[in-house]
């Protein structure tokens, strides 16, 4: 009988290997919810502040806050503008154009500029980084001078982003004098561009 006492206390002390696997299961589900739950709050609050994602047809990006939307043409263009300002009729501005080409990036650029230059008064393209990335994408970066009826210089920042069959191009637009005035959030624009 002290043999059978022995037993049973030397079962007792053991965990059971059912419990064992439900708390492993637990850890496991536990785990995996903070996992989804932290992945599922950075896809909803923009990491920086004052600025929110804006999900545009096939892209995604951080606009100000502050910056209105305003739909184009039949959709794949938008216009993010600046706040307005006191005593002021111009608002720098961001249009993003989404469409399909055949043509490689550089020969899409090329055709582009050729438009622009015979399109728009005074045109003038300044030298600026061209080929490059965004967000691991193709791109190409240009920055150009144009006037208006009235004379007025404006400067413009475009970058054509491509993947696949599909070129966005993302054009900044200021007042000379105040160009420089947007660039930060511009660069974030940019940096934050991400095709879906």
């Amino acid at each position: 009988m002290a043999g059978e006492g022995e037993g049973q206390a030397g079962r007792g002390k053991g965990v059971n290997p059912r419990i064992k696997y439900a708390v492993a299961i637990m850890i496991i589900a536990v785990a995996s919810y903070v996992i989804v739950f932290n992945y599922l709050k950075s896809q909803q609050e923009p990491p920086l502040p004052g600025y929110e994602v804006y999900s545009g047809p096939g892209y995604t990006l951080l606009k100000p806050g502050a910056w209105n939307v305003r739909f184009l043409g039949n959709g794949s263009s938008i216009m993010l503008q600046s706040p307005p300002e006191q005593g002021g009729d111009y608002r720098e501005n961001v249009i993003i154009d989404a469409g399909n080409t055949s043509l490689n990036l550089s020969a899409y650029v090329i055709q582009d500029l050729f438009i622009l230059d015979r399109t728009l008064p005074g045109f003038r393209l300044e030298p600026h980084p061209g080929p490059g990335t965004i967000n691991g994408n193709e791109a190409f970066n240009s920055v150009f001078t144009a006037r208006d009826q009235s004379n007025l210089t404006y400067k413009f920042s475009r970058s054509y982003v491509k993947k696949d069959g599909m070129i966005f191009l993302i054009t900044y637009a200021a007042l000379n004098e105040t160009y420089t005035k947007y660039l930060a959030e511009l660069n974030v624009m940019l940096d934050s561009f991400t095709i879906r």
